[in-house]
């Protein structure tokens, strides 16, 4: 290819998107790959899926990986330099050129750089998991929540259901609030009873994005009046609006910063967006929750240009 090339990669934990663009900001080819968080494939698969969905943007774009002048991933879990090193060595073994400038870091960070097309703020993010990310005007940073679901991911799809799994548990062997959660994943499920459940659920272990494909059911049961779903929603929604806050402790303390929402259950779901919002701003009264600009893909794509030492006209995703 006689241009230049950039190419964006968003991995997370349910899939790996890709995007190849010209500096003119021209979305030239897209590729999509399997789920790539380390902490649930390994850095193998996650590499592999990087891989796949870049290979695909680069032959919709008529190019080779070899033609890349510049590359930036976005990676779920990614929190150490460690884990940039690991990604780091394995994207030396793609083929791609000895002049492709590579970028490794966190998904929130293509969050944040695509939401408020790399102004300063605070990207939320709820959907499989959850995370929290800012940077001020200073370049300073820091990360509130994203430590994965042993240590916290409160108020993502994984968090919601998983409670709701819980009480549902809970109704049917007496020992919680009757809820109409128990029904609903008795449905899903296709269960009549408690032992069942648990067995659908260990046997074999189901994965955390196949947990967190339940949360609808959270939704539902909140929706048709269920006290146990609202209590459900209103700890996740009060865990986000932590996050924020923490970070704008850190990064903003007079409060006022502009904050975007990313992630499936933010951008998808209108109630629940609400319940965060109003929660944000009960601690955060001067933050102005903003719409996201670009999508993280997008934000991946133009760190890829300022990696490659370019200037990139963002388009809208």
């Amino acid at each position: 290819m006689s241009i230049p090339l950039f190419c964006g990669i968003d991995a997370g934990g349910t899939s790996t998107r890709a995007l190849v663009a010209s500096p003119d900001g021209r979305v030239r080819g897209t590729g999509r790959g399997p789920g790539g968080n380390p902490n649930h494939y390994g850095w193998p698969q996650t590499g592999a899926a990087m891989l796949e969905a870049m290979t695909a943007a680069c032959a919709e774009a008529g190019a080779r990986v070899a033609d890349l002048t510049g590359v930036f991933s976005g990676v779920a879990s990614v929190i150490t330099a460690d884990d940039r090193a690991a990604l780091l060595a394995t994207a030396l073994g793609w083929s791609l050129s000895s002049t492709c400038a590579i970028g490794i870091d966190h998904d929130i960070r293509i969050a944040l750089e695509g939401g408020l097309s790399g102004r300063p703020g605070i990207a939320l993010v709820a959907g499989t998991g959850s995370s929290c990310y800012g940077r001020n005007a200073a370049g300073k940073t820091w990360q509130a929540g994203g430590w994965d679901q042993l240590l916290d991911d409160l108020g993502s799809g994984y968090d919601l259901a998983q409670k709701g799994m819980v009480a549902a548990s809970r109704d049917a062997d007496g020992r919680g609030a009757p809820t109409r959660l128990k029904a609903l994943f008795f449905e899903a499920l296709a269960v009549g009873n408690v032992a069942d459940f648990a067995a659908k659920i260990h046997r074999p272990k189901k994965e955390r994005h196949e947990i967190a494909a339940f949360a609808p059911r959270v939704f539902e049961a909140a929706a048709q009046g269920d006290a146990v779903a609202h209590s459900i929603l209103a700890s996740g929604a009060d865990a986000l609006a932590d996050m924020a806050a923490a970070v704008a402790a850190r990064l903003f303390p007079d409060g006022k910063t502009e904050i975007i929402f990313s992630g499936g259950l933010l951008e998808h779901n209108e109630a629940y967006a609400l319940r965060v919002a109003t929660a944000i701003r009960e601690r955060l009264p001067k933050a102005r929750i903003s719409p996201r600009e670009a999508s993280p893909v997008m934000g991946a794509l133009a760190l890829a240009a300022k990696t490659g030492g370019h200037d990139f006209i963002r388009i809208p995703s």
